[in-house]
């Protein structure tokens, strides 16, 4: 059974960390957030309001009113929340609101949050935010976090109740901080590894991949639905076993890779990911 078979019948929150340009959010975007789109309502929850970072291309509709919010969720569709505010006390405050909205939800919903360091730290977390976490199985409601400072966020909460790890290349400082939740030699790679490739763990293993196919990740949203493929994801390659495996049809080497000069090809085939 394929890792979208299994997210299907048993879905898990996704931790997702990594520095600036490792390639966690290529991978959040790419690969999580496609695997759980399709069959349920989404949140996109956007604390920066950076319009350079596109969050609203992963969404049916923007807002940043929780009346909207709430309606737009109950049917269906995937809404790009804005959480513009400039102290923390008013992000925590509008993010626990998200997250206490979801707790009234019925049917499965999924929440993305694209800096977790902007609503939490490794000592404080909102309390419907950790309501979901550990209630979330049983409602249907689950997370996608992400973050390019695992060490402000290296939360009991969190860690405890994540299912996969998604690891990219991290700073020394947040790599301490991972390592000593996991309390793992292997992690000290963390600080080796090239752009664009990651480890996965689920606490008690890991298995490290070599670099995405960015050119398979690449979200297209122009295409019609009578000329579109049918929808699959990069994590249609990826087992659940006892480790995970990634197929070498979907990477490259740093010959093939744009952001080295080649085609960006790299693979036998591509995937389009179609989101909205």
């Amino acid at each position: 059974m394929d890792n979208m078979e299994t997210l299907k019948k048993k879905p898990t929150h996704e931790l997702v960390l990594g520095m600036t340009g490792s390639g966690k959010t290529v991978f959040s975007r790419g690969a999580l957030i496609p695997s759980y789109q399709d069959r349920m309502s989404m949140i996109i929850v956007d604390t920066k309001h950076d319009p350079n970072d596109k969050l609203w291309q992963l969404a049916d509709y923007s807002t940043s009113s929780p009346k909207v919010l709430i309606k737009l969720i109950e049917k269906g569709y995937h809404v790009h929340y804005i959480i513009d505010y400039n102290s923390e006390e008013e992000r925590w405050s509008k993010f626990n609101e998200v997250c206490h909205i979801v707790a009234n939800m019925k049917g499965q919903v999924v929440t993305y949050v694209n800096e977790a360091g902007d609503v939490m730290d490794c000592v404080h977390m909102p309390f419907w935010f950790d309501d979901m976490l550990r209630k979330g199985r049983g409602l249907k409601h689950w997370a996608i976090v992400e973050s390019q400072r695992p060490s402000l966020i290296v939360h009991p909460n969190l860690f405890n109740n994540v299912g996969s790890f998604w690891l990219f290349r991290c700073g020394t400082k947040d790599r301490s901080a991972i390592k000593k939740w996991f309390d793992r030699e292997d992690l000290e790679t963390l600080g080796e590894m090239e752009e664009y490739s990651f480890m996965w763990s689920d606490g008690f293993q890991y298995k490290h991949f070599p670099k995405l196919n960015m050119e398979a990740l690449r979200y297209d949203r122009t295409r019609s639905d009578e000329t579109e493929p049918e929808r699959t994801t990069y994590l249609d390659t990826i087992g659940i076993g006892d480790c995970v495996r990634l197929t070498e049809d979907l990477l490259h080497d740093a010959e093939g890779s744009p952001r080295d000069g080649g085609d960006g090809k790299g693979g036998d085939r591509e995937i389009q990911v179609r989101l909205g």
